[in-house]
């Protein structure tokens, strides 16, 4: 049977997989990283006009000090991650698609001059000559050991049934890939091209293909959204 791999961190795969198991799939929560909070000094609200967030894990780790920003407008990536800010109490300006990219031309069409941005520690920098943007680390995804039973699914004599491996951000690419290579001094060769790889977004769709390795398909969300990744996975699949 096929398998819907989820390798994003334990609290939000929990949520991916209740959506997997509506759709017809049979998720297995593996995941490749955790989230731990960084300690941070946050700047003064009043020097800011808006503020922009890339991921939930922002908003999660981001400590008390984020509630300072509620006045701002918020300029979120995904559903997900402005469902969280409103339920917070935070006011959502624009809701983008497909990674940090992909939100600010909203940002710039906006009057926003001055922008606080709370990322992780592995964030894709953005640069404007017209907007000031101060960026803070709040939060870091760190490298898990491979879980328990993924090994199994990954070992050569495992791979007759091809399965699907979900990647919500890209560094969980690299890490995956670095498990390959573990395995691959045991003597263990995992076949990509026998199986499928999901992107939750572009940039994590560029990781995938980084390495010149080629799956048996790559499925691109065409939205930075959970939900809309796993019903094209069903689709694909013909779930």
């Amino acid at each position: 049977m096929t398998q819907l791999i989820l390798l994003r961190p334990t609290e939000g795969a929990e949520q991916s997989a209740i959506i997997a198991r509506e759709k017809g799939l049979n998720p297995i929560i593996a995941p490749a990283t955790e989230i731990s909070a960084l300690a941070w000094d946050a700047p003064p609200s009043q020097e800011f006009d808006a503020i922009m967030i890339t991921s939930a894990n922002a908003l999660r780790h981001g400590g008390e000090a984020i509630h300072q920003y509620k006045h701002l407008p918020l300029y979120a990536v995904g559903k997900a991650t402005a469902k969280l800010a409103e339920e917070m109490g935070f006011t959502i300006a624009a809701i983008g698609k497909g990674g940090a990219k992909a939100l600010w031309p909203l940002i710039k069409q906006s009057d926003a001059k001055n922008i606080v941005r709370l990322v992780g520690r592995d964030y894709v920098p953005i640069y404007d000559e017209h907007i000031q943007i101060c960026t803070m680390m709040v939060y870091e995804a760190r490298a898990l050991p491979m879980h328990k039973g993924l090994q199994s699914l990954l070992s050569e004599t495992q791979n007759k049934c091809p399965h699907i491996f979900a990647f919500h951000s890209a560094k969980a690419v690299q890490i995956f890939d670095d498990y390959i290579e573990q395995m691959a001094k045991q003597g263990l060769i995992f076949d990509k091209s026998a199986h499928y790889a999901a992107a939750l977004a572009p940039t994590i769709g560029e990781a995938i293909y980084k390495n010149g390795d080629i799956w048996k398909k790559v499925i691109i969300s065409s939205s930075a959204n959970d939900r809309v990744m796993i019903e094209e996975i069903s689709e694909v699949l013909g779930a």
